[in-house]
């Protein structure tokens, strides 16, 4: 299995002191981080979770990228502060818990065609052709 060595910070002697660090780690972050990229897209896009979600879900998305990638571009950099970025997931999970349950199905093709031939049958004068008559 590959490994990445990194110095550890403030170590000025590189070649006594490594702290390795397996590389699938390394690309599950970052897959986790482009995960959560695209999560905080989509929901931004929807109409059903509140944009805010889907912006602190994008903002945590760049965490874990900045996290996984700092070995390659900032081996050197104290990244402390981005344990924050965890309120993005934090959030989603209790808007789910709390108010997800309660987000709208779209109908399956089959339930719309019977629900159609039920107003059909009802209103014989319906029309539900998909085209507009001009």
């Amino acid at each position: 299995m590959p490994w990445i060595a990194i110095a550890p910070i403030g170590s000025s002697d590189y070649t006594h002191q490594f702290q390795f660090i397996p590389l699938r780690l390394v690309v599950s972050l970052v897959i986790f981080g482009i995960h959560l990229l695209l999560l905080g897209y989509l929901i931004c896009r929807s109409g059903d979770i509140p944009r805010l979600i889907g912006i602190l879900l994008a903002i945590d998305g760049l965490g874990w990228l900045i996290d996984g990638l700092q070995p390659y571009f900032y081996a050197n950099a104290h990244l402390g502060f981005m344990f924050i970025t965890f309120f993005g997931e934090l959030a989603f999970m209790l808007w789910l818990l709390i108010r997800g349950w309660r987000i709208r199905e779209f109908p399956s093709s089959s339930q719309e065609r019977s629900h159609q031939s039920e107003i059909a049958r009802s209103n014989p004068g319906a029309n539900f052709s998909s085209k507009a008559s001009w």
